[in-house]
């Protein structure tokens, strides 16, 4: 028999997500396919090769991280085992005088690469609690295991909102006295870490009740948390437990009651005006680079509309050329939302400033920055602002720029552009938001400036009737 070569191919080479790679054999004029149950991006395969992207090469736009290098090594290797098998396999037959068929095929392959062990499949699995469980789900969305509902890996910042969760569900499960700001605890005047003294409550599956929910809440309230980071951490909670009910792990239903409900409150979130944004722009920060990337960056959120996680990264990759101007094409990291977005001329100068390779910094850094610029650009208006700590209102004036956050970008990007008279469903486009009501939820415009936009529409406007006499 002539010497088989197997080859590599993707299932579906145009997915933004993971696909599987298939090994293809042919031999005596038949094709033999067998996936190999590894998965790889599109963008991260060597399509000359068919086999995995193992480096960076500057012929190519994508740049592959640490752990992607490392990834496609492994897979590399796998591959080659692969190679090896399929060699060994198609010997056997020529030796034994066996001729070749897929079904036969198969069973080599399964032998080799899908072992069973019957041992493993009458022993059940050993039942884990609810704090188990929740350590397994941060782990999993740690290594990329658990995606997101669009195949896409958790963000950075979705895992640490999840750490927070577990931290502080972790102390809510300590009895009050141990709990980190009780006056038993304060009082322990040793130089010894202050560890649990009394029992703890260890809550598992069919703990989480309709009684639970409101010592939750209270619990929260005890330490005047807002209603909305009471909420996420509600939210946060309800994922897991649908997700080990998913698993099988329980049959508790009191997570779908409606009392158990994800608490939330209208916030006060501010934009920019169009006026701050050009005071931006124009403001020399030639003499404190920080300050100037920071600036930059900010304003590529503030002319896109992205996230920061989006926005952050734009580089040449995302810059594409039309007859007539450039856009911004990306896929959206938290929705996996493809989103093209026109390039306007400050964009564009300051996309130029780095040769469209904006300098990378991070969120926190970032957010504290952004207030210092906007101090310096003197954006100080008082801002009255209501909010709940606890069960309480409280209500009070800070000056403008202490609540300009990097989100605060993408807030002013909609808005501004709903303010221009650009059509939702057009602004949506852009933003990703999928339904106008939670878009219209989003831009934020004063009674006035609705007011003031719909002055010059064509109705308003109008053709004088005259009045019959």
């Amino acid at each position: 028999m002539a010497q088989v070569t197997p080859q590599f191919k993707l299932k579906d080479q145009k997915s933004i997500n993971e696909t599987l790679i298939y090994l293809i054999v042919y031999y005596n004029k038949e094709r033999f396919k067998y996936s190999t149950g590894l998965l790889i991006r599109p963008d991260l395969w060597n399509s000359d090769e068919n086999r995995p992207q193992t480096k960076n090469d500057q012929g190519r736009s994508v740049t592959m991280t640490k752990e992607e290098i490392k990834q496609a090594a492994i897979i590399d290797n796998e591959l080659d085992r692969f190679k090896t098998e399929t060699a060994r396999i198609f010997n056997y037959f020529s030796y034994q005088l066996i001729q070749p068929a897929n079904e036969l095929l198969k069973i080599e392959y399964d032998k080799v690469f899908r072992p069973t062990d019957p041992e493993k499949k009458t022993t059940a699995p050993e039942k884990i609690n609810l704090n188990q469980y929740i350590e397994q789900f941060i782990q999993e969305i740690k290594t990329g295991k658990r995606t997101t509902e669009n195949g896409t890996r958790y963000t950075a910042g979705t895992i640490k909102n999840y750490l927070g969760f577990q931290a502080m569900f972790n102390q809510f499960q300590l009895d009050p006295r141990d709990r980190q700001n009780s006056e038993e605890r304060k009082k322990r005047k040793d130089n010894k870490p202050k560890e649990p003294k009394f029992r703890k409550r260890n809550f598992d599956f069919e703990d989480i009740t309709i009684d639970f929910y409101d010592k939750y809440v209270s619990f929260f309230n005890a330490m005047n948390y807002s209603p909305n980071t009471v909420g996420r951490h509600i939210k946060n909670l309800k994922v897991i437990m649908k997700a080990a009910g998913e698993d099988k792990l329980h049959e508790n239903k009191d997570i779908d009651r409606k009392k158990f409900k994800v608490i939330t409150t209208e916030v006060h979130p501010i934009y920019l005006t169009q006026s701050e944004v050009e005071t931006l722009f124009n403001l020399d920060l030639s003499d404190n680079k920080p300050l100037d990337i920071a600036r930059d960056i900010f304003l590529i959120g503030c002319y896109t509309a992205q996230r920061f996680s989006d926005y952050s990264r734009i580089n040449a990759k995302h810059i594409k050329e039309v007859k007539g101007g450039k856009f911004i094409e990306l896929i959206q990291k938290k929705t996996g939302e493809r989103v093209t977005i026109p390039i306007r001329p400050e964009l564009e100068t300051i996309l130029k400033k780095y040769d469209y390779n904006p300098p990378h910094t991070h969120e926190q850094k970032a957010n504290e920055r952004i207030k210092l610029v906007c101090e310096k650009a003197d954006i100080k208006e008082l801002i009255e602002i209501e909010e709940i700590k606890g069960s309480l209102k409280v209500a009070q004036s800070k000056p403008k720029h202490e609540l300009i956050k990097t989100h605060t970008a993408r807030r002013t990007g909609a808005t501004l552009m709903f303010l221009a008279g650009i059509p939702a469903i057009s602004i949506m486009k852009i933003t990703g938001h999928r339904t106008e009501r939670e878009f219209l939820k989003y831009i934020r415009v004063t009674k006035e400036e609705n007011a003031t936009l719909l002055m010059n529409h064509p109705y308003f406007k109008g053709t004088p009737l005259k009045i019959v006499k």
